[in-house]
């Protein structure tokens, strides 16, 4: 039998299952994942979070206001920082998975090619602007990925933060309580 003759076969063999041979929402989503386990991971080590004015305040006024408790009011606020710093690394996976499931398809697998190829270390040693940099930035939907990282941005990075900080306050709150330190 013809190589031909068999995929004519299989296509009609998924007609009559009633199988589509077009990607499915299972296959999407193990693309996107696949796109997320190719990108580089970051150079920089996120610089460790730090209390703000207001928190470092509040602890001062806890520490004097709980005579005795002092340790535990900086271990309760040294887990918050830590919360803190977890969530935030969290976020970045679970964000670059929301980014990648606005692709389509065709634009992940593009993207896959080009973050596994020489392309991306070439791209990423070039001059942004040179003519040779600009070729290999059209040659992939770099521009519609940086689009999709913008929308999701705008649309929700303040409300992960947000939520994010107010659990790691919810859980330091909770942890002074156990301590029996009083506001």
């Amino acid at each position: 039998m013809s190589l031909g003759k068999s995929l004519i076969g299989a296509a009609v063999l998924f007609c009559l299952a009633g199988t589509s041979v077009a990607a499915g929402p299972e296959d999407h989503e193990a693309l996107a994942r696949r796109f997320v386990s190719v990108l580089p991971a970051s150079d920089e080590a996120a610089e460790p979070t730090r209390l703000d004015e207001g928190q470092a305040q509040r602890q001062a006024d806890l520490v004097k206001a709980n005579p005795g408790k002092a340790d535990a009011v900086r271990a309760a606020f040294a887990r918050r920082i830590a919360c803190s710093d977890e969530k935030r690394d969290a976020m970045l996976p679970a964000m670059m998975l929301a980014i990648a499931r606005s692709l389509s398809d065709e634009q992940l697998q593009s993207l896959i090619a080009f973050y596994t190829s020489p392309d991306f270390a070439r791209l990423s040693a070039l001059d942004g602007e040179s003519a040779e940099a600009k070729a290999l930035m059209a040659r992939y939907p770099l521009e519609k990925f940086a689009e999709a990282m913008k929308a999701y941005a705008t649309a929700h990075v303040i409300e992960d933060v947000m939520a994010a900080e107010q659990a790691c306050d919810a859980e330091l709150d909770e942890a002074l309580a156990k301590t029996g330190v009083r506001p």
